[in-house]
């Protein structure tokens, strides 16, 4: 899609002309039809059509630069949640690495991460997601009365209640961050989905529009300014080129 930008300054040109052109092309069609009037018939008010069409564009064009406005806020708000969500996964990746070193050191790698009911690698895994997983699952594990931690002699010392204590309120921080920034991708998609609907409904109104005014220049007998809209046009073919992308996440 075109940018905003573009967008509003085309559409601003085009209800511009409307608005300055208005009384002069309306008159001028209304002189060419006043003799075609039968008894208890009256002209229709073309200058009034013309300036309800260049208000309904404008109204486009403000119902647009709204809705831009809110998506960039949307986009400028979701950076702290994300922010948020990704301390809230190093403090949970950092516990769960010392956490499986501790119960390594018990009772082996293998068995300790049994042990936690882990299973792969933490350090490498970046996915908030998917740490959160890890985490929730190791809580459960250490919660769990069935668990039977091996070695007794030195399992002793492996608390696992007070490991899953410690654990468990950094889990659910970042259980909370996770859902803040899910919140904030519906938000910014609805706020996405309302400027692409403005968009096109600018771009719907005006080319109605567009249609009508060739009609009433050609009625008018106005070429000079037909050639005006048709470089206004042609301006923005040429500039529907970019396609918005989300590139935050």
């Amino acid at each position: 899609m075109a940018s905003v930008n573009m967008r509003q300054k085309i559409a601003v040109a085009f209800y511009s002309l409307l608005e300055a052109q208005a009384a002069e092309v309306g008159r001028a069609i209304e002189h060419r039809l006043r003799p075609l009037l039968r008894a208890g018939e009256t002209l229709p008010d073309v200058v009034l059509v013309l300036v309800l069409m260049a208000r309904m564009v404008a109204a486009a064009v403000a119902k647009l630069v709204e809705s831009h406005r809110a998506r960039e806020t949307e986009l400028d708000d979701g950076v702290e949640p994300r922010e948020q969500r990704d301390l809230a996964a190093l403090v949970v990746r950092r516990k769960l690495v010392d956490l499986r070193t501790l119960a390594a050191a018990f009772f082996g790698r293998r068995r300790g991460s049994d042990v936690l009911g882990l299973a792969g690698s933490t350090a490498e895994v970046v996915q908030p997601e998917r740490l959160w997983r890890q985490a929730r699952a190791a809580v459960d594990r250490l919660l769990d009365p069935r668990l039977e931690a091996p070695g007794i002699s030195l399992a002793c010392a492996f608390d696992p209640v007070a490991l899953a204590r410690n654990l468990a309120p950094d889990v659910a921080a970042l259980r909370q961050g996770l859902d803040a920034v899910e919140r904030r991708h519906l938000k910014a998609d609805r706020t996405l989905a309302a400027k692409e609907d403005a968009m096109g409904e600018l771009d719907s109104v005006q080319r109605a529009s567009v249609l009508v005014m060739k009609g009433f220049l050609a009625l008018a007998g106005r070429p000079d300014l037909a050639r005006r809209l048709a470089a206004l046009l042609r301006r923005k073919k040429s500039s529907l080129t970019g396609k918005e992308v989300d590139m935050k996440s």
